[in-house]
């Protein structure tokens, strides 16, 4: 992940839609949504590690370098007044939020999905 993908809010994901990838001839899916991740802003890489709907390959090391950004702000700004400390903590939870789904699809990409238009999101 490079600095840009962290904040690049402009390029997040702007439909929901299915990455395919064929591994061993078997064709294997994933879920890409647009929707704001309320679960993500509020257990952040927890929610990466234990949801098997984002389980893919390198993922939780990706999530992991928002996740220590983000603690390394909260060690800082803890040590300042709680009202600095409660709106640093918000703009976390929408950060993480917004931006969990567009991060997902970068390390899918990155792991040889492709788009699939032809195929329909399955809930899971």
């Amino acid at each position: 992940m490079n600095f840009n993908e962290l904040f690049d809010f402009n390029h997040r994901v702007q439909k929901s839609f299915v990455m395919v990838k064929k591994e061993g001839g078997k064709e294997i899916t994933k879920n890409v949504y647009n929707n704001f991740n309320f679960l993500a802003g509020i257990f952040m890489i927890f929610y990466a590690i234990f949801s098997s709907k984002y389980k893919t390959k390198g993922f939780i090391g990706y999530i992991a370098i928002p996740f220590f950004f983000a603690f390394i702000v909260n060690c800082i700004l803890g040590m300042a007044s709680p009202s600095i400390y409660a709106l640093a903590q918000l703009a976390e939870f929408i950060w993480f939020g917004m931006m969990f789904n567009t991060w997902f699809y970068n390390q899918l990409k990155r792991n040889g999905y492709k788009e699939d238009p032809t195929k329909q999101i399955v809930e899971e």
